[in-house]
């Protein structure tokens, strides 16, 4: 099942919590299977490319597509030593598309490849006269044939908790070969870099092991809670973004993502003090300031949760709850693994409350359907009036 092809039946009713636990167990098994496919999807993707004139990226998509994008930005970046920027598919089509050039790579995803806002996005890059790449499941669709390159995802096997980790995989990888291809990596040093990549999945899979039985205490102790809020920095607040998706989609709450440092500017001021805040903080340069932070909640009584290394006792013991993570990566790389304790925690929650993934069966839902996959496509850049207000293309339907 692929929860973003709307063509494909949903059969939400055979999605549960429990589904849900049972595929988040089974990630790095499946990065295992997977990723040799993952290397020569790019390999092939990006044959014969000319790298070298590229001036910026653009990483393009909606939900977990824009949380993987955001959690690589910064890698992606350090590796081919471009300028390298995040966005919702839908700001970047309307609001950033514009002031594109020819030197400019838009990587525009969605895995059906046919969601209204990424294609627009890529009409719109494509009009400004930027490249276009696409990352999708399927080499036919809309997307796909706006393309000058497709990388195509292989098939999850239905595992819906994959696709965040597949995806940055996929990501870190064309960050690696572009690199290359650049002259900034040589051929051992990509190949070591994929060679750790590959062996992310023996790190996925002790913290896993690790955090399966406090973050099943977790669940239970919060079962009642109506918000959890996540907090990460650098790479790991795509992690902290992607964990309050989780817990919306799986739970049904409320939950929302803060950058570790803006909890001490606002969200210290909320006076509830029973609703989780997790704190994801990997080996680096902002986890001094995350045991500040994890210090000011105990003083105010907040409930927080670390998610810190497994090897870092003072920092998790600062913390109510600690979810000790096994990460041989360096900081770039880690939201593959500091990003699993979140979810899990999400899924094992909404397993704990008997939530319905997706809100299956609520009349409400029932009525509105599907809403992602429809709306109006922008056939013409928006135009800008400095002098007065926008002037913006009238829309058109797919």
């Amino acid at each position: 099942m692929n929860p973003d092809d709307p063509s494909e039946p949903q059969a939400l009713d055979s999605l549960t919590s429990e589904r849900l636990v049972k595929d988040t167990l089974a990630i790095p098994r499946g990065v295992r299977a997977l990723y040799p496919s993952l290397v020569q999807a790019v390999e092939r993707a990006l044959s014969a490319c000319d790298a070298g004139a590229i001036e910026s990226i653009h990483l393009s998509g909606s939900g977990d597509l824009l949380h993987s994008a955001m959690a690589v930005e910064i890698a992606f970046q350090r590796l081919t030593g471009i300028r390298t920027w995040a966005m919702p598919s839908m700001r970047f089509g309307l609001y950033a598309a514009r002031d594109l050039s020819a030197r400019s790579v838009v990587i525009q995803m969605s895995f059906s490849g046919k969601t209204a806002r990424a294609v627009e996005a890529a009409t719109m890059a494509g009009l400004a006269g930027a490249r276009v790449w696409a990352l999708t499941s399927d080499a036919q669709s809309p997307l796909a044939q706006l393309a000058e390159r497709c990388i195509l995802k292989p098939d999850t096997g239905g595992n819906e908790a994959a696709g965040y980790p597949i995806t940055m995989l996929l990501l870190y990888l064309v960050a690696v070969r572009v690199a290359e291809l650049r002259g900034r990596l040589g051929a051992a040093q990509a190949d070591a870099l994929r060679g750790r990549l590959a062996r992310s999945a023996d790190s996925m899979e002790q913290t896993l092991a690790q955090c399966i039985e406090p973050a099943r205490a977790l669940a239970h102790e919060f079962i009642g809670a109506e918000h959890a809020l996540f907090l990460g920095t650098g790479p790991t607040y795509g992690s902290a973004v992607n964990g309050s998706a989780r817990i919306l989609e799986a739970v049904g709450i409320n939950a929302s993502a803060q950058d570790i440092e803006e909890w001490a500017h606002l969200d210290r001021w909320v006076e509830e003090c029973s609703s989780p805040r997790l704190v994801i903080a990997p080996d680096g340069p902002g986890v001094e300031r995350a045991g500040e932070i994890l210090a000011a909640m105990q003083t105010l009584g907040k409930p927080s949760v670390a998610i810190v290394a497994d090897h870092a006792v003072e920092l998790g013991s600062q913390a109510r709850a600690w979810l000790p993570v096994h990460c041989e990566l360096p900081e770039e790389f880690s939201p593959l693994v500091y990003g699993l304790p979140g979810e899990l925690f999400a899924h094992l929650l909404g397993a704990a409350r008997k939530s319905r993934p997706y809100r299956h069966g609520h009349p409400a839902y029932e009525r509105l359907g599907e809403i992602r996959w429809g709306g109006c496509i922008r056939r013409s850049l928006p135009a800008w009036d400095p002098e007065g207000p926008s002037r913006a293309a009238v829309p058109s339907q797919p």
